[in-house]
């Protein structure tokens, strides 16, 4: 059963990058991320 999500609180800190995403490549036939 899907559950509500608690409210965000705070401000996110986007001066730095972070990992991207896993995702399907289908290219390269590989998850990269």
């Amino acid at each position: 059963e899907p559950q509500q999500l608690k409210p965000w609180l705070g401000v996110w800190d986007a001066s730095r990058p972070l990992p991207g995403c896993l995702q399907y490549d289908p290219f390269v036939k590989k998850i990269t991320g």
